[in-house]
């Protein structure tokens, strides 16, 4: 009984399908699945989920660099137009001290 038992195990493990005919004469893989190929599936199963999820990730992850470089330039430009108000302001000071020291000096 063991013995029979050991044998079929191969059979199980490798087990794959056999060829049959649909009555509108085309043909199909009537799929018997071992467990080496059920293993082989749900490897591919999982791997594909976590493609799927790495992907997710990968979007996310790309628009928050995207908000991110965003923002910053947005900064960046507002930075630079305080900046050249604020030079313009040191520009007319000083253009007042000229005045201011040549009235000072006549």
């Amino acid at each position: 009984m063991f013995q029979c038992h050991l044998v079929a195990v191969p059979t199980k493990i490798q087990r794959w399908g056999t060829l049959n005919a649909t009555p509108d004469c085309t043909a199909f893989l009537l799929q018997f699945m071992g467990t080496s190929e059920e293993a082989k599936l749900h490897v591919r199963q999982y791997f594909a989920e976590l493609q799927e999820a790495l992907k997710r990730q990968e979007v996310a992850a790309l628009t928050v660099v995207d908000t991110h470089v965003r923002e910053r330039l947005c900064m960046l430009r507002q930075q630079q137009e305080d900046m050249t108000v604020l030079l313009s302001q040191v520009s007319a000071v000083c253009h007042q001290c000229e005045r201011t020291l040549q009235q000072v000096l006549v």
